[in-house]
């Protein structure tokens, strides 16, 4: 079975439910996609980057959705994954059918207590060009890299001890 990876902003709460229970509703996603590659000026080599633009990107969204930034990495099935005309396809943006908690890789999360009351309020509601526009949310991405959570720590993301064992990347 051919398997994708994704990169799923969610809240922090979400990211600790999905340590117990799947996703079972559809939700948006961020894949290396032709559209995403376009955006960013990557070519087909320019693998590991264009992953990492999308997992900023995700960061980003969920940024504007829910005031913070996580973002679950998994590989799933490329049958889960609906590729036509969604949110965000310019910016790699997918459709995701459902989230088992066996698919996820790993999980990245700004450190706990980070004050992201400037940026979150800057982009709330907006897509993901506009939010990344705001000079707030440049500061933040520029500033404030992600950390990197292996997928057995999902129940603990945002909390003070997850945030301590993860490496940034």
């Amino acid at each position: 079975m051919q398997r994708s990876l994704v990169f799923v902003p969610t809240s922090l709460e979400e990211a600790r439910q999905l340590a117990g229970a799947p996703f079972t509703e559809p939700r948006q996603a961020f894949a290396v996609t032709p559209d995403l590659l376009a955006a960013l000026d990557f070519g087909p080599d320019q693998g590991e980057e264009a992953e990492r633009g999308a997992l900023v990107l995700a960061s980003v969204w969920g940024l504007t959705q829910w005031g913070e930034r996580c973002v679950v990495v998994a590989e799933v099935p490329e049958a889960d994954v609906d590729r036509t005309e969604q949110h965000e396809t310019g910016n790699g943006g997918v459709g995701l059918a459902r989230l088992d908690t066996g698919s996820v890789v790993s999980a990245y999360a700004d450190e706990a207590g980070l004050d992201l009351t400037t940026a979150a309020a800057a982009s709330r509601g907006l897509d993901v060009d506009a939010a990344w526009d705001a000079p707030q949310v440049q500061a933040l991405v520029t500033e404030h890299h992600l950390l990197w959570h292996d997928a057995s720590e999902l129940a603990l993301l945002g909390r003070e001890s997850a945030a301590t064992s993860g490496g940034g990347h």
